[in-house]
């Protein structure tokens, strides 16, 4: 089990490395939340005269959640195996004595704590 930490916290530092990177997501979702409030907002400003299902602030709400949400699940585990397949480290990988599918989520949860942490 203490391998397992071990790579959560390898995870952590891999995403910690950049900590201008951190900053840089932080606010492209703040514009990426901007932007969807200023389109929201045109589309019901629009249509006022009608009546809709969702009213702004339920609609605001769901924005801000989804947001949300969708950056804690976001998954670069592919993308990281297909980097390793590339360049000949999946061999590495594949002969330690560790069951592969579980440090692969050992190293996203990692990533995925610092992105709780931080965005």
């Amino acid at each position: 089990m203490k391998i397992y930490i071990d790579y959560i916290l390898i995870g952590i530092k891999e995403h910690m490395v950049y900590p201008s990177a951190i900053w840089a997501r932080f606010l492209s979702r703040l514009l990426y939340l901007y932007l969807q409030f200023s389109i929201w907002n045109a589309l019901f400003l629009s249509n006022s005269q009608t009546n809709l299902i969702l009213n702004q602030e339920d609609t605001l709400k769901y924005i801000v959640v989804a947001t949300i949400v969708s950056s804690f699940m976001e998954c670069n585990t592919t993308e990281w195996i297909n980097t390793q397949i590339q360049s000949g480290n999946i061999v590495t990988e594949l002969i330690r004595p560790i069951d592969f599918r579980k440090m692969v989520f050992s190293r996203h949860l990692g990533d995925t704590l610092v992105k709780i942490a931080f965005c």
